[in-house]
């Protein structure tokens, strides 16, 4: 069924205690088993120095198992007093266009505010569609567009359109992954994209400004777009590419050799090694700037399998990367690892 634990942050011993556990409530729709409660979760607060005490905070909660697959997502409300310090929950939204096999609530995004969500549907059987909802009133909120992945001839085609979303603090930026998007005859090379919040005066609407592809690359199965992080202020994008192949090449034999007389090379192509790359917004545009990397990488690292990014660090995970235990004494297949990027430069947007 799933379940969701709160922790907080004890400042003394400097650690996360255990707070509070979130459970599904039955509401009589189906059995709660299989509803994978907790598959996405979003927390609004108010302000980027919101503290326990600050309210309102609101907890949204997916659960695209729900409902023979239909999908839901819960909104949990906070109250903080001397009373009660609990999560209330408080409203249940649902799709538009409710569907069983639809998985409502694949991602989820929201605004600092808890005025603007975006929630996408994903499954096998169809492109995906994002649904954006507005707040009316302290519990309330109204369905004001549907984003779809369906093509311009009308395909239907599993483009996973809504895989990954991003929203900026303020709602004005969202970003929406597609990693399984053709691009012609190349398959699955993903594509990420860019829209804005009452563009031009659009009423309480998203309008697409851009579509953001890997340039030049004819190359099947990139999945670019697999994960997405945007950060708070709407200008800096993470977008991770988990079967992209990053070559790395061994030398030997250097110097002359009896047949080339030059140093013998060997090229792993470590597929599905993966990949994130860094875009900025220039004026109006999203521009990728940056491929991230590491020189350890090797077949199925999965590399950007998880992203986090601030104004000043980046963080990427590598959920299938065989690292050193512990204490370095053997190694650990699929142990994971993360990577840690600093902006060093003031003025320049590579990432060390």
């Amino acid at each position: 069924a799933g379940l969701i634990i709160t922790y907080k942050w004890n400042a003394s011993t400097k650690v996360y205690e255990e707070q509070l556990t979130i459970a599904p409530e039955q509401d009589g729709s189906t059995s709660i088993a299989n509803w994978n409660f907790g598959w996405e979760t979003a927390l609004a607060e108010p302000t980027e120095n919101s503290v326990l005490s600050t309210t309102p905070k609101y907890l949204f909660v997916t659960a695209p198992g729900h409902n023979l697959n239909t999908g839901a997502v819960f909104l949990y409300k906070w109250a903080d007093n001397d009373d009660s310090t609990a999560w209330a929950l408080t409203t249940t939204l649902t799709s538009d266009d409710a569907d069983a096999g639809q998985r409502f609530g694949h991602s989820i995004a929201v605004n600092d505010n808890a005025d603007i969500v975006a929630i996408s549907s994903k499954n096998p059987a169809t492109a995906g569609k994002v649904e954006i909802f507005k707040r009316t009133s302290e519990n309330s909120f109204v369905h004001r567009q549907t984003l779809t992945g369906v093509s311009a001839d009308g395909s239907s085609n599993d483009t996973q359109f809504g895989h990954s979303l991003g929203m900026s603090n303020d709602g004005t930026t969202l970003i929406v992954s597609a990693p399984g998007l053709d691009d012609g005859v190349v398959t699955n090379t993903g594509a990420v994209y860019y829209y804005r919040w009452n563009d031009q005066s659009s009423s309480e609407t998203y309008t697409l400004k851009q579509t953001i592809k890997l340039p030049n690359t004819g190359i099947n199965n990139l999945s670019f777009g697999s994960t997405i992080k945007l950060n708070k202020t709407g200008d800096r994008l993470l977008i991770g590419a988990q079967s992209f192949s990053t070559p790395t090449e061994m030398n030997f034999d250097f110097g002359a050799t009896t047949f080339d007389l030059q140093d013998t090379a060997i090229v792993e192509k470590n597929k599905s090694s993966g990949a994130t790359f860094t875009a900025t917004k220039y004026n109006s545009e999203f521009v990728i700037d940056d491929k991230l990397t590491t020189t350890t990488l090797s077949t199925d690292d999965r590399f950007g399998s998880g992203l986090a990014v601030n104004d000043n660090v980046v963080l990427v995970g590598s959920s299938h990367d065989d690292a050193l235990s512990t204490d370095g004494s053997t190694i650990q297949v699929d142990r994971g690892s993360i990577t840690v990027y600093d902006y060093k430069t003031k003025g320049s947007y590579a990432w060390k």
